[in-house]
């Protein structure tokens, strides 16, 4: 995958996230293992397996952001005590490309909470609470 040079990381992530979506490989969105065609129903890949393309996943994460945030107790995503927040929810094999692909350039994807809250405004479909 080829990326233009940038500084930030929100432009750097765009660019991951748009070429990341256009992988056509099938895998399990549980174990994370890739599809094979000779797998039988009984003998598959984990208990739940949940076959698509990185496309598949991500609508599905998105879907289920969206019914989390309809449920919410308050708008900062914290229970009823206020003892957990919920933040950011996205794709397993996403978290991982873009773990490895940061780590590549010398970097950490999420280094710190300045940069989890930029990520969090750029990305609302990932974020969980309407109010950050």
């Amino acid at each position: 995958m080829g990326f233009i040079k940038t500084t930030s990381k929100v432009i750097a992530i765009k660019a991951f996230l748009n070429e990341w979506l256009k992988d056509p490989t099938f895998y399990c969105g549980n174990c994370l293992t890739k599809f094979n065609p000779n797998f039988h129903v009984i003998e598959s890949c984990c208990e739940t397996p949940a076959f698509g393309r990185n496309i598949d996943h991500t609508r599905l994460v998105i879907k289920d952001n969206l019914r989390m945030k309809k449920d919410l107790l308050n708008e900062t995503g914290a229970t009823s005590k206020g003892v957990m927040r919920l933040g950011v929810n996205i794709p397993p094999q996403l978290y991982y490309d873009l773990e490895r692909y940061f780590k590549a350039h010398g970097e950490k994807f999420l280094a710190d909470n300045k940069e989890l809250r930029e990520f969090m405004k750029a990305f609302p479909m990932f974020c969980i609470p309407n109010k950050i």
